[in-house]
């Protein structure tokens, strides 16, 4: 009984440390591209860097790119404000920042409501969104990518691209300052350049290497699946144990049995 009760005990813990208590991963050395899900190429990653320090300089606004393969039970718009505040960055740039959040696995939950597909969604800091009217045009590419993404399609690294490009191109014209020609340029001709090609094919082959051995490493089903299977194996193994026990003890019995018979039927008895 008591063992039951701890194992129960301990089933809910893992499931409320597991389902219950959000993840908010750390802020990636690179600032503006914190790539946790792998969706993003280092060509997306580097020209986002740079052209998002470019874009912090010259308009005091840091627009950050971030993927995650879920965001667990809360609300798109929830999470990225928590996240936002967990990483300082709506201290650091009080009303000045905008996050392009990529969500890649699907979740899908008892409350209809908090069904979640794979997903792209553009959050605004509140003085960002009111004062400078964004997004704008940028509106418009990044519903479109969100579309793709909530249709299957998972081009995040098109839409991460284009994506940033297009509010950041909104962030210079709100802020009357011109637009560099690198981020005019669409993804697909920026991928034509022979350098760019070369990089997107080695990380391709490093990011396929991964998951293959994430997928010969890492048991996907949650936490208390994982234990509850474990729990039942042992209990399996412990009848197991058991009834062999029993039936060793019964058959040992019935030999036991059988040899003191024929010795009273056959009178060995009466010769000792």
């Amino acid at each position: 009984m008591t063992l039951v009760l701890a194992f129960i005990t301990g089933q809910f813990y893992f499931w409320d440390r597991t389902y219950k208590e959000p993840a908010y991963p750390e802020i990636s050395q690179e600032y503006y591209v914190s790539d946790y899900r792998h969706a993003l190429s280092d060509f997306t990653k580097t020209h986002i860097i740079s052209e998002g320090e470019k874009l912090d300089q010259a308009t005091d606004t840091a627009v950050l790119v971030v993927s995650l393969p879920t965001t667990e039970k809360l609300r798109k718009e929830r999470y990225s404000q928590e996240l936002m505040d967990r990483w300082g960055i709506d201290k650091d740039k009080p009303g000045r920042w905008a996050l392009l959040l990529f969500k890649t696995n699907s979740h899908y939950s008892s409350e209809p409501h908090l069904n979640e597909d794979p997903y792209m969604h553009l959050e605004l800091a509140e003085d960002l969104a009111s004062g400078l009217k964004l997004p704008g045009k940028a509106g418009q590419t990044i519903e479109t990518y969100a579309g793709d993404i909530k249709d299957g399609q998972n081009n995040y690294d098109q839409a991460a691209y284009d994506g940033f490009n297009a509010l950041a191109r909104e962030l210079y014209q709100a802020n009357q300052l011109p637009v560099p020609e690198s981020l005019t340029l669409p993804y697909e001709e920026a991928l034509k350049a022979p350098e760019n090609q070369a990089l997107l094919k080695r990380q391709q082959m490093q990011t396929e290497l991964k998951q293959a051995e994430s997928e010969v490493r890492l048991n996907p089903e949650p936490l208390p699946i994982q234990l509850g299977k474990a729990f039942l194996v042992a209990v399996g193994v412990l009848v197991a144990v058991f009834l062999i026990c029993m039936a060793l003890y019964y058959l040992i019995f019935g030999l036991g049995m059988l040899y003191y018979f024929i010795r009273k039927v056959f009178g060995y008895e009466d010769l000792d």
